[in-house]
């Protein structure tokens, strides 16, 4: 078992290296710094997922009001980005608060 620990160890480093690749890549790809990613202009990007979570819908929703034109995105590569602001600015214009 204490062998397997470096084996494991190694590995992870691999992984992180990797990643720190992939990373620079995709900075690289689209012109802009990695801070820049994690937010833009005035506040944070989501991703589907996390909008999925916000919105407690499911991706096939998140879908359907993109294709409604409902909710801004930006296309980075093959992935959906929202920008927050405009999230909240959807939640406000199409959502109620039930009471």
């Amino acid at each position: 078992m204490t062998q397997e620990i470096p084996v494991l160890a190694n590995s992870i480093k691999q992984m992180m290296q990797r990643f720190d690749n992939l990373e620079r890549m995709i900075v690289s790809h689209i012109g802009v710094d990695k801070d820049t990613i994690k937010c833009l202009g005035d506040g944070r990007i989501l991703d589907n997922q996390d909008l999925c979570d916000i919105l407690n819908a499911s991706k096939r929703t998140i879908q359907r009001l993109r294709s409604e034109k409902k909710l801004p995105y930006h296309m980075i590569g093959r992935k959906t980005y929202y920008k927050e602001s405009e999230v909240m600015d959807f939640i406000k214009k199409y959502m109620t608060v039930s009471e």
